[in-house]
């Protein structure tokens, strides 16, 4: 048995939902680069290659769940598509019943006589309109089943291959196109959370490396701005923006250069 992945970590979550993709890969990849251009000198502040390795680990796996998150998507669409074929089918099988049932009824109420047939109209009424809905469409298939059964020998000219063959059919295709897209769907919110997760494990990654660089450099604030040129402006909503701002302000108002 597959052992489930570990829970995300929400507070990576969040981080990473702020950030733009293509820009936080951008600034990812060039840091990486940079670190290993300036090995020696971050090395002697806490940031050895290895924590360059590893930030490059994380870009690795950030463009994989990428990747992963595309092809649930297309699956998802894929399933939808399959199951709008399947629910356009089992309406092309019911219209053709209503057109076929009342020379099926009229032909076994000539078998009785003047007694009662034992299948009726009535048999055959959703009570509800059906639109386009899945699981309606399947329980009237399911409800019909047995009265259809009843009439299979009337019904033989209008539904070569056996009229309870071809509802169990559209049934069928029903059923295992719902179940697919359903699947499909739930699978997209765990991988829409993953990347998110991803792009702050990024991100909190880059955010050390900044600090390593303030310490590393110093007052060289050319080498620290070759680290800081590819930043990216997160999104965040306007009203948290102005609250960021107003925050810093006071900040330095009252700590002059805060951290």
């Amino acid at each position: 048995m597959i052992p489930p992945p570990p829970p995300l970590d929400r507070r990576l979550v969040t981080k990473g939902r702020r950030e733009r993709l293509a820009a936080l890969l951008q600034q990812a990849k060039v840091s990486a680069g940079l670190a290993r251009e300036h090995v020696d000198a971050l090395a002697s502040y806490g940031w050895p290659p290895a924590r360059t390795a590893a930030l490059e680990a994380e870009i690795a796996a950030l463009e994989a769940d990428v990747g992963a998150r595309v092809d649930r998507t297309l699956a998802a669409r894929h399933a939808t598509a399959r199951e709008q074929a399947a629910t356009d089918e089992a309406k092309r099988f019911l219209d053709r019943l209503r057109a076929a049932l009342p020379m099926a009824l009229r032909a076994t109420q000539a078998k009785h006589g003047a007694q009662p047939a034992p299948i009726s109209e009535a048999a055959f009424r959703a009570g509800h309109e059906l639109g386009r809905s899945t699981p309606r469409i399947v329980a009237f298939l399911t409800k019909l089943r047995p009265s259809l059964g009843a009439l299979e020998a009337e019904l033989a000219p209008y539904f070569p291959g056996g009229v309870v063959a071809a509802l169990e059919a559209a049934k069928r295709a029903l059923d295992e196109a719902d179940l697919a897209q359903e699947t499909r769907r739930a699978q997209l919110p765990n991988e829409t959370a993953r990347v998110a997760a991803a792009k702050g494990r990024v991100r909190a990654a880059l955010d050390d490396l900044q600090r390593v660089v303030r310490i590393a450099f110093g007052a060289q604030q050319s080498e620290r701005a070759r680290f800081a040129e590819h930043v990216p402006r997160r999104r965040t909503r306007p009203a948290r923006r102005r609250a960021e701002a107003d925050a810093t302000a006071s900040l330095g108002r009252v700590e002059g250069d805060g951290v």
